[in-house]
C-alpha cells in the first residue's frame, strides 16, 4: 500500500467534468510510483468498469455524507446556496436520488469518455518541514 489515504470527487456544478483524485502518501513513497498506481486503478475502471458491490458501497458512503451534512444549519445553508448557484435550487433535494440512479454501465461509459491521458493534469506537492 502506497497511500495513507486516497479520495476522489467530482466537481460538476463548479467546474463541469472536473474529477479530482487526491492522495496522501506513506513516508518514503516515490511520487511517480504513486501516480502510476492511481493510473492503474483508473485504467481498470475504463477497461473493466466497477462491480455492483463497489458501486453500492460508494452510494452508501455518499448518502451517509448527505445525511450527516443536514445535521448542522451551516451545511444545509451552504448546500442550498451551492444548488442555487448551479442553476437548480431544488438540486439539494434531488442529490440523493441522482446518486442512487447511477449504474455500473454509467460509470464505465463516462470513464471511457473522460478518463483519458489527454484530459489529465498532475500536480505534485510536498510539505516543507520547518
Amino acid at each position: 500500500e502506497l497511500f495513507t489515504s486516497i479520495s476522489s470527487f467530482l466537481m460538476g456544478t463548479v467546474d463541469p467534468g472536473l474529477f479530482v483524485v487526491s492522495g496522501r502518501l506513506k513516508e518514503g513513497v516515490d511520487l511517480k510510483k504513486a501516480e502510476e498506481a492511481v493510473d492503474k486503478i483508473l485504467n481498470s475502471i475504463v477497461s473493466q468498469g466497477v462491480d455492483e458491490d463497489e458501486l453500492q458501497k460508494v452510494k452508501n458512503q455518499a448518502e451517509s455524507s448527505l445525511e450527516f451534512e443536514k445535521v448542522e444549519v451551516i451545511n444545509r445553508a451552504m448546500n442550498l446556496a451551492f444548488s442555487a448557484l448551479s442553476g437548480n435550487v431544488n438540486l439539494v433535494n434531488e442529490e440523493g436520488d441522482k446518486i442512487n440512479s447511477v449504474t455500473t454501465s454509467d460509470i464505465k461509459r463516462v470513464a471511457q469518455t473522460v478518463l483519458k491521458e489527454e484530459n489529465s493534469s498532475v500536480m505534485y506537492y510536498r510539505a516543507v518541514n520547518s
